[in-house]
């Protein structure tokens, strides 16, 4: 998937994007950015992890959860589909924070609308799980890199952001207070200030003063 967004810059005729990817997106982001340097002007990774079995993993509630899920038939229909979804961001969302279920039914509703697959879904989970560990290849990163991470993500444990923050020269982690493995609105100004802040230090002339100049410093948000 990493090089089908290199493909897809390369057929637009984009040369490098600032790239912000979430969960195993930000998975596809880390790679994107550690196998083609040059495509990449600057990354965010957020509510993801190295790969690594000794970083980043679910808590055993969410484990329990996915085993539950998984052995159910697939929704059967669309309201159906729509419920579990529901469900799911009640247990994985932030707890700290009130979420508009409706508006959160209308963007699923839409997604289902879009195309839904069963298989699909699975190939994800497939996916995430034989990619391994990128730590070593998240080191030959130089693009200046941001990590966003919840404190109460139980689909990632904040333990895969410090990973990749160490991983990644000169990388930036912000941990916000109270977010689970979603982005609540009370957190939009805050995420999106920093991914503009860090798309800005890839401007600077000097690279090296670019990917070390953090200190690989610790930002924590109340």
């Amino acid at each position: 998937m990493a090089r089908d967004g290199a493909g897809l810059l390369a057929h637009l005729g984009i040369e490098a994007a600032h790239v912000v990817g979430a969960s195993m997106g930000g998975m596809i982001a880390q790679d994107l950015a550690a196998r083609h340097p040059r495509r990449v002007l600057s990354l965010v990774s957020i509510m993801s992890s190295t790969g690594s079995r000794w970083a980043g993993q679910p808590a055993l509630r969410a484990y329990l959860y996915f085993l539950r899920d998984f052995l159910r038939p697939p929704p059967a229909s669309r309201e159906e589909y729509v419920d579990r979804a529901v469900r799911f961001y009640r247990f994985v969302g932030s707890p700290a924070f009130d979420r508009d279920e409706q508006a959160l039914r209308d963007v699923v509703a839409l997604s289902f609308d879009r195309g839904w697959s069963p298989a699909g879904t699975a190939r994800q989970m497939a996916a995430v799980i034989a990619a391994g560990n990128r730590s070593a290849d998240l080191s030959r990163i130089t693009a200046p890199t941001l990590v966003v991470h919840g404190t109460a993500d139980r689909l990632a444990a904040p333990s895969g952001a410090r990973a990749t923050a160490r991983a990644i020269p000169g990388a930036r982690l912000m941990l916000l207070e109270g977010m689970g493995h979603d982005l609540p609105r009370r957190w939009w100004p805050r995420v999106v200030g920093a991914i503009a802040d860090n798309a800005a230090r890839a401007a600077d002339p000097d690279p090296d003063v670019r990917r070390f100049d953090s200190g690989r410093r610790l930002e924590r948000d109340r």
